[in-house]
């Protein structure tokens, strides 16, 4: 069964037809909730490097686009790992594009968490 991540933001009251009033929901909605995303945003990094630790405050959103009653919010957050060895560390910034609906005057965004993978080191 795969989980998921579900996201509903009240709207009720503001202009869902309008870019800009979904950023603005979606944006103080984020600020007030990361916590929410923060096991999502670290399994997608942990899919490029287990020893990922992700920034939740490096979240921000670039774009947003809407059609009609489906859109998506052009995400960017910032992960870093520190390996241990001389300080050897990295730092990448990820890119994403998290798809949303408008239903019943909610912003409703609905992903699936990616899979956790355990590794064992020997």
């Amino acid at each position: 069964m795969t989980e998921k991540v579900l996201l509903n933001i009240d709207g009720h009251g503001h202009d869902l037809n309008s870019n800009r009033a979904i950023r603005a929901l979606i944006v103080d909605h984020f600020q007030h909730h990361k916590k929410q995303l923060h096991e999502f945003m670290s399994r997608v990094c942990q899919l490029y490097d287990l020893r990922a630790l992700v920034s939740t405050d490096s979240l921000t959103i670039s774009k947003v686009d809407l059609d009609q009653d489906k859109g998506a919010i052009m995400v960017d957050y910032s992960w870093s790992t520190h390996y241990g060895c001389d300080g050897y560390s990295r730092e990448k910034v990820m890119h994403e594009r998290w798809p949303f609906e408008v239903r019943n005057n909610n912003i409703v965004f609905e992903m699936h968490m990616p899979e956790l993978h355990v590794h064992h080191e020997l």
